[in-house]
């Protein structure tokens, strides 16, 4: 009997002290993982998607191919004549105006007829023009419809009567941008009057083939734009998705904080069981 009495008592110490051992382990382990699920939670939910705003442009070669099937033609040089430009236009209008005007200086009746502020570019037209590209009422081919020139067959999408998006300012800088580096690289003949656009003779046709190399840098622009919108949409979802995974997290770390302090509770009783128990057995003494 006394050794009955013994193995109980050994096996009661040995199980009170692993209770013990097992609730310190247990109690750093809850509060450790729920620490780190709170943490990893709560940068998921706090995750902003970061949008993509670069929009690439139609480059000028690009369009050359669309525009133009004739072989250059040379004409005779002729020497560019100063214009004065007024102080209030933009410099990056002034340098488009330049590089468009020097499409048209073939012939001293282009030059004029460019600089005629009725029939011609002037910077201020321009400006207007190209602020009301950016409007969000400007339909394609509207300008070169009136010069009598058709937006050619393209692979890009471009059409007459396609609603060109509205620009924030962003955007609107950075379309100003790619026309002034559009029109730079199609500054190439100008020098010696070879240009493509001097095989067109007539001016109103030459004049509506530069609206229509408008066009399609626009078009160009408009069509990044919509990829830029569907990288941002998925970015956008995936970033949801995280923040979704955050918050699960957040409320799965409460989860477990409250399993541990029931299962302190049962440890509770069941240890005081073995304290009661053994002032029992002391009073009885």
């Amino acid at each position: 009997m006394d050794a009955i009495k013994k193995i109980y008592r050994a096996l009661e110490e040995k199980v009170s002290g692993s209770m013990r051992v097992i609730l310190v382990i247990a109690v750093a382990a809850v509060l450790l993982t729920s620490l780190i699920m709170v943490i990893v939670g709560g940068i998921n939910s706090a995750k902003k998607a970061s949008l993509e705003t670069d929009i690439s442009v139609l480059e000028y070669d690009e369009a050359k191919k669309i525009l133009f099937n004739k072989q250059i033609q040379v004409v005779e040089e002729k020497d560019e004549e100063a214009e004065e430009e007024e102080a209030i236009i933009p410099s990056r209008i002034k340098q488009i105006h330049k590089s468009i005007k020097k499409h048209f200086n073939d012939l001293d009746a282009n030059r004029d007829q460019f600089a005629d502020k009725n029939e011609g570019l002037s910077p201020e037209i321009l400006q207007d023009v190209v602020n009301h590209y950016a409007s969000g009422r400007y339909e394609i081919g509207t300008f070169s419809y009136v010069e009598g020139v058709a937006i050619p067959t393209n692979s890009i999408g471009c059409s007459e009567g396609i609603v060109f998006p509205r620009l924030n300012l962003d955007q609107y800088n950075q379309m100003l941008d790619g026309m002034v580096q559009f029109w730079q690289d199609a500054e190439s003949g100008t020098s010696e009057d070879s240009s493509k656009f001097n095989a067109i003779k007539r001016f109103s046709s030459r004049l509506g083939t530069v609206y229509v190399a408008n066009d399609l840098f626009l078009c160009g622009f408009a069509n990044s734009m919509d990829q830029l919108e569907l990288i941002n949409n998925a970015k956008e979802s995936e970033v949801a998705q995280k923040n979704m995974e955050g918050f699960a997290m957040i409320g799965a770390s409460g989860v477990l904080m409250e399993t541990m302090f029931k299962f302190f509770a049962a440890f509770a009783i069941v240890f005081l069981s073995l304290i009661l128990i053994r002032i029992e057995k002391v009073l009885k003494n």
